[in-house]
Order: C-alpha cells, then structure tokens, then sequence
C-alpha cells in the first residue's frame, strides 16, 4: 500500500492518522474556544465594531505575511518538527497569558497580543499538516482524508464559539486559556508518540535549493508564477478578484455577528453562541448537500445563484425588529447553507484549471491575497460601522455580495469555468 505521495506505508497507518486527527480535533475546538472567548470579550468591553474589527485584523495578517515562507518551510523541514514546535508555542503562550489574566492584567490589548502570536504558530502549523497528509494517507483515501480534516474544522465551528462564550461567562477567561493549553498538550502528545514518515524533500533536492528556498526573490518569483498562471486564465482572474472582496465582507460579517446579537437584540452572551452554533451547523448541512449533489452540470451556475441569495438574506437582515432575534437565528441558519453552497466550489474550480505543477505557487498567492484583503476589509468595516451603525453596515454588505452574485451568473467568462 502506498501513500498518496506515492511511499510506501505501514500497516498501522489508519490507527496513526486516527490519533493524529483525533489530537488536532481537540487542539482546534479548543482554539476556537479560546478565540470566541476573547471576540466577546471584547464585544461586552467595548461595543465597537473598530475594535471587533481591529482583534480580526491581527489575527489574520501574520498568516497572510508569513504564508509563503511557512510554505516553503514545510516543503523543506520534517512536518513533525514543524508540527510540534508550533504546538509548543502555543502551549506556552496560553499558559503565560492564563497568568497574565491571572494576575489582573486581562485587557483589550492583551487580547489583540495572543490573537497576533497565535496567528504566527497558525501560519506554520496549517501548511505542515496539510501538507503531510499525502505522505499518511494511501491515495485512495486521500479525499476522505481531507473531508475529515474540513469536517473537524466546520465541526469546532458549531461547538467552539459556544464553548468559548459559555466557559467565559461561567468561569472567565483564565479557564478559557488553560482549556486551550490543555487541548493542545494533547495534540502535542500524540505528534511526540506518533512515528511519521519521512516527509521532507530528498537531500539532493534539498541541497540543491537550500540557498535560495528561503530568499524574498524565491518567495516572490514564485508568487509571481502563480500569478502569471492565473492572469493567462481571465475567467480565473475575474472570479479571484470578486472572491477577494467577498472574502472581506465575509470576514466583516463573521466578525460583526456576536455585536449583532449584543447590540441591536440585546442579547446575551448564550445567544450569542447560539448564533454562532446554527450558522455552524447549517453550513454544515450545505457542504454535505454540495458532497451528495456535487452542484449540476454547471457549478458556477450554483455559486451565481447561492451568492445572490446570500446577499439577499444578509440585506434583510439589517432591517429585522430588535425584538426579531428568532427570526434572525433563521435567516443567519439559512445564510449559512447558501454561504456554504457559494463558496465550497470555488477550490475546485481552481484546481480544475490550473498547470497541476503550479497549484502550490497558485494556492500561495491566493493564501496571500484573501488573507490581505480580508484585513483591509475589516479596516474599512469597523470605520463605516462606527459611523453609519452595525446594520447599515448588513444592508451594504448585503448589496455587495448580491452584486458579486449577479457578476458571477452573468460574466461569460466566469461560467464557462463552471462546465464539466
């Protein structure tokens, strides 16, 4: 049996993907726990969209500055040794920050500090693990393989927030952190006993590139390349750049919900988590339906219509009654089954038209360029949401995406991606 890297493999692999796995699940919803806790904190603190806005920002930006060297790092290191050392990271900067709370010190800026950090280990952690999987995983188990690892991720979604939110309200943030520094000692333990394959780049290739794999002319040439690859492809252009501002109204949105429930419902921070965990759950929902159905005969077609769709929703939204907050649990459980719907294919699409020798450079840049426009749409979110109100700002985000929505089903370029 052979790995999807074409190695061969044990036949303890399924157990050791299995501890594996298991391990990250526990590390991540304790992430998301963690991350949630500290989003409402800030949200009962200070009622700001800049803030809110500001905690997202830095929690993004490392990731997309760091992206393409981290890349590059897990091409060239062992993933294990990348794997564990950002675990460890992790793990002290939890347990230093639990005493900094500790000892009187929980603030604001605190919050934005760990949100910045952790955001460094992310950076190197996700393209270690996710580009060890081939070498763990016989090929025809791959895909299965990775829906596990987007199930785990959609699965803390739905139960991280509320955790998080429902552990800060009973038992403050302190116990929020060590919960965190506990799920990820976990992980850490099993990637210390877990034996990995040998999952670096061959000696003679390692030499061969190791003066230069960690230049900014190599980063950047590579960059450039994915780039070219894109530009040679306009539909692929076109749909990157309206991918690129949805993703920064997505952001703003995700972002902007607890201060949705908190300030224009009134509610508390249980409802605030039980938002959270609806929209988890039927994003969940509309990635099982896209997996069964796999989108029709032409998928851009879907994604027009799902990105309408979701505008619309998010439009009405703005205009709910304060004592509507049901109906919005609703609406927002709805937005995230056409959300899921909009924005699942979008990977797929690109990996059916790019050079397959290019994809790394290709996914780089596109790491790059949604973790810089998310920011910048965060920037300009908590400004306009300071001055023109929390659901002014769910009324024009709504306008917007129903006009990506519309771009997406009526450019001609666009859609002839979409054919099988």
């Amino acid at each position: 049996m052979h790995a999807a890297a074409g190695n061969k493999l044990s036949n303890t692999w399924l157990g050791r993907v299995v501890a594996v796995w298991a391990g990250q699940a526990i590390s991540i919803l304790s992430a998301y726990a963690a991350t949630y806790a500290g989003v409402w904190y800030i949200t009962e603190t200070t009622s700001s969209p800049a803030m809110l806005s500001l905690a997202a920002i830095v929690s993004l930006l490392p990731q997309a500055i760091l992206s393409p060297f981290a890349g590059i790092i897990a091409d060239k290191a062992k993933k294990k040794t990348v794997l564990v050392v950002a675990d460890i990271f992790v793990l002290l900067l939890a347990l230093i920050f639990s005493l900094f709370v500790a000892h009187g010190f929980l603030s604001v800026e605190l919050i934005l500090v760990f949100g910045v950090l952790r955001s460094i280990a992310e950076s190197f952690h996700m393209p270690a693990l996710e580009s060890a999987t081939p070498f763990l995983v016989p090929d025809k188990h791959l895909l299965r393989i990775n829906t596990l690892n987007q199930g785990i991720w959609s699965f803390s979604l739905i139960v991280g927030p509320a955790l998080g939110i429902f552990f800060f309200t009973l038992a403050g943030f302190q116990f929020v952190l060590l919960l965190n520094a506990a799920g990820v000692s976990i992980a850490l333990l099993v990637l210390l006993f877990v034996k990995f394959p040998e999952t670096h780049l061959s000696e003679k290739r390692d030499n061969q590139s190791n003066t230069k794999a960690f230049s900014i002319s190599y980063v950047f040439g590579g960059l450039r390349e994915g780039f070219n690859e894109i530009v040679t492809k306009k539909g692929l252009l076109l749909l990157g750049i309206l991918v690129a501002i949805d993703m920064a109204i997505y952001i703003s949105l995700d972002s902007f919900y607890p201060l949705m429930t908190y300030s224009h419902f009134s509610g508390s921070g249980y409802q605030a988590s039980f938002v959270e965990a609806v929209y988890g759950i039927t994003s969940l929902i509309g990635l099982a339906v896209l997996f069964v159905w796999q989108g029709g005969s032409n998928v851009m077609r879907l994604v027009g219509v799902c990105g309408v769709a979701t505008g619309v929703l998010t439009f009405i939204t703005a205009f709910l009654p304060n004592s509507a907050f049901y109906i919005f649990v609703l609406i927002t459980g709805a937005t995230g089954v056409f959300e899921s719907l909009y924005t699942g294919p979008i990977m797929t699409i690109v990996q059916r038209h790019i050079d397959p020798t290019k994809l790394g450079r290709v996914m780089g840049l596109y790491t790059t360029i949604t973790g810089l426009s998310s920011p910048l749409g965060l920037g300009i979110a908590g400004i306009a949401t300071e001055h023109i109100g929390i659901t002014s700002w769910f009324a024009l985000a709504g306008i917007i995406t129903t006009g990506i929505g519309c771009s997406i089903l009526f450019l001609r370029q666009i859609q002839e991606l979409g054919n099988r």
